[in-house]
């Protein structure tokens, strides 16, 4: 698909997605692979690429339990901005239980690992010796890389096959080579989605997220005059619906 958003910028993408199932569809598998371009005018600078490839099973343990897992690894690249560029590989699974038919209980682990090629971090090799003098220990700067650890719980429940409401909460602890990026905290997301008589779809998302970091390191409030904060805390909500109708 080639894409001409607009004078300042135009896409082009190829997408091959590969689907295979097992005896009665009890098993299935899915492979997809993406890549896709952008290529700017010259206001903006750089152009950028990205590559995208994606892998999912899943295999039903009798009537009442499904084990999930999947694989994905994404590079993108940003030709003069280089401090985005980034590799990100990750891994997750997820097992499934339906108590009754209406209702289903999981519970998932994801790890990524997130690699910013171009974005250098100088390690802190500060320390104290054995006579109580500071040493410092050179070394040469390295990419950053983080790692992200997600445990998940979520329950669903279903009204007939009209309707559904899910909630999931999710801990997350980010550990990195990079300080100020450590940190951890839940997240809780809530769906809600129904389908009318006339084949519309209507659903909803609502989604909180808390992070505390654990270095200390100052942080300005603007709305205090540039008064240092003793520890940095993050808060996000995000919101939305949407509309189907096949």
């Amino acid at each position: 698909m080639v894409e001409a958003v607009s004078d300042e910028f135009g896409t082009a993408s190829a997408r091959l997605l590969m689907q295979w199932h097992g005896r009665g569809g009890a098993d299935r598998a899915v492979l997809s692979l993406e890549a896709a371009g952008t290529r700017y005018g010259s206001t903006i600078p750089g152009d950028d690429a990205d590559v995208r490839i994606n892998g999912s099973w899943r295999t039903r343990m009798g009537t009442r339990f499904a084990l999930d897992g999947s694989g994905s690894w994404w590079q993108f690249r940003r030709a003069e901005l280089r401090d985005f560029n980034v590799d990100m590989g990750r891994l997750a699974g997820r097992l499934a239980w339906t108590p009754r038919d209406s209702w289903l209980v999981s519970g998932a682990l994801r790890r990524s690992r997130i690699d910013f090629t171009d974005r250098l971090v100088l390690p802190d090799t500060t320390g104290l010796g054995g006579d109580g003098e500071v040493t410092v220990t050179p070394l040469r700067p390295e990419a950053e890389s983080d790692h992200q650890t997600d445990l998940s719980l979520a329950l669903l429940h279903r009204f007939g096959r009209a309707a559904y409401v899910a909630l999931e909460f999710t801990h997350r602890t980010t550990s990195s080579n990079e300080p100020q990026v450590r940190s951890e905290g839940p997240m809780v997301s809530l769906r809600l989605g129904k389908s009318a008589a006339s084949g519309l779809g209507i659903n909803g998302y609502l989604a909180y997220v808390h992070r505390r970091f654990k270095e200390d390191y100052e942080v300005f409030s603007k709305a205090g005059g540039g008064t240092p904060l003793p520890r940095r805390r993050d808060e996000g909500w995000q919101f939305g619906f949407g509309l189907e109708r096949p």
